[in-house]
């Protein structure tokens, strides 16, 4: 005889097995479902049926350009017009509302600062300068680019 402990464990165990074979059966009706699409579909392409395929009938107009369908702003670029090539343009962008404007230039205060030169040429920056086992170490293109060697003859 068995007890109600027993019983109650075989019970959700005969449940928990009919939830995992509904389960796994709707997962395998489901999949296959899709894998039938799937090859419904490669099998249209490869016929040329779908309901994307070009016309083949001689007095349906032949359009090349594009299939499926076409946003209303770029229709009559596209589809409305008679021209043999298409033509990009970029939409202009505009800032979108939740992104924040870029910070407005400080402007430069008046006085000695603004009337100072910048200074031209090298600096004598002990950093700057080039030592000689640095300019060893340097490639030919390196040497050229801080003006250690003159440029190749192109002749």
């Amino acid at each position: 005889m068995l007890t109600e402990e027993e019983l109650t464990e075989t019970a959700l165990l005969r449940y928990a097995q009919q939830r995992a074979t509904k389960w796994g059966a709707d997962r395998f009706a489901a999949e296959f479902h899709r894998r039938d699409l799937e090859e419904r579909w490669l099998v249209a392409a490869r016929s040329g049926t779908t309901p994307y395929a070009a016309p083949t009938d001689e007095m349906a107009p032949s359009h090349t350009g594009l299939s499926g369908p076409v946003e209303a702003g770029a229709q009559e670029n596209a589809v409305g017009s008679d021209r043999t090539e298409a033509r990009m343009v970029r939409p202009a962008h505009a800032r979108h509302s939740s992104v924040p404007r870029p910070p407005a230039p400080e402007p430069e205060p008046k006085g000695r600062s603004s009337r100072r030169r910048k200074r031209k040429g090298p600096s004598n920056d002990p950093a700057s300068v080039i030592t000689p086992a640095e300019a060893a170490r340097m490639s030919a293109a390196g040497r050229r680019l801080y003006g250690l060697d003159d440029p190749p003859d192109r002749d």
